[in-house]
C-alpha cells in the first residue's frame, strides 16, 4: 500500500510493507488500540480515545488527498424528506471539521 500526504505544495508518498492490512473500521480500531501500528482513519472513528488521549493523532500538519463522497438517489422516484435530511446532515458534518476538532479539544 502507498500513502500520500500533502503539506502546502509538498507531497510525500510512503510505501508500506506491514504484515496487517485492514479495510474494516472495527479491525482498524482494534489494531490501533492494541498498539499494532498507525492507521489512516477519520477522526470520528477514534473520537473518545483522542479526547481521552489514549490515541494520538500524528502528522497533523500534513493532509490526505481529498476524497469525494456522493449521495445517490433512485431515478424516477421522489426522494423522501428523511433521505434528503440525512444527506444534508452528513454533508454539513463533513464540511464542519473545525467544530469536530473543537469538540475533541484539539490544541489542548
Amino acid at each position: 500500500a502507498t500513502w500520500t500526504f500533502r503539506r502546502g505544495v509538498a507531497e510525500a508518498s510512503i510505501s508500506l510493507g506491514g504484515r496487517v492490512r485492514l479495510s474494516t473500521t472495527v479491525g482498524v480500531r482494534e489494531c490501533v488500540l492494541a498498539g499494532l501500528g498507525l492507521a489512516i482513519a477519520s477522526e470520528w472513528m477514534f473520537a473518545p480515545e483522542l479526547k481521552a488521549k489514549t490515541v494520538k493523532a500524528v502528522l497533523t500538519d500534513w493532509s490526505l488527498p481529498p476524497v469525494e463522497a456522493w449521495a445517490i438517489f433512485p431515478a424516477g422516484r421522489q426522494t423522501s424528506a428523511k433521505t434528503r435530511t440525512f444527506a444534508s446532515f452528513i454533508e454539513s458534518q463533513m464540511l464542519n471539521r473545525d467544530r469536530f476538532q473543537q469538540q475533541m479539544g484539539a490544541g489542548n
